[in-house]
């Protein structure tokens, strides 16, 4: 709305291997606080559970943590560095003889 700006500090890590760990975000952290009002990690993997406990600490720094599920979800519903095609799945009667629609109640047999 234009009221008010942060100050966002954001880091991105491209792991392979593992999880974000605790001791990450507290890094992250003490480099931001002072300077900034929120943080964003950013990885290409998950993070531990201890990870997620610490990105909310009372009277610090905020840490929002993206990983890479919620990075492709971000880039689907941006349309950021993806395209949207349409993809024709042929129905066939042996799928219908197979599989039919369910019968209405009152429908002959």
């Amino acid at each position: 709305m234009g009221l008010a700006y942060l100050n966002v500090a954001f880091q991105c890590k491209r792991w392979t291997k593992g999880n974000i760990q605790r001791t990450e975000i507290d890094r992250f952290r003490g480099a931001a606080q002072g300077d900034f009002e929120q943080g964003i990690f950013f990885a290409t993997t998950t993070f531990s559970q201890g990870a997620i406990e610490a990105s909310i600490k009372r009277g610090a720094v905020p840490i929002v943590l993206v990983d890479s599920n919620a990075i492709v979800d971000l880039m689907i519903e941006k349309r950021f560095g993806v395209q949207a095609e349409s993809l024709v799945i042929p129905t066939y009667a042996l799928d219908l003889a197979l599989n039919p629609e369910p019968r209405l109640r009152d429908e002959p047999r």
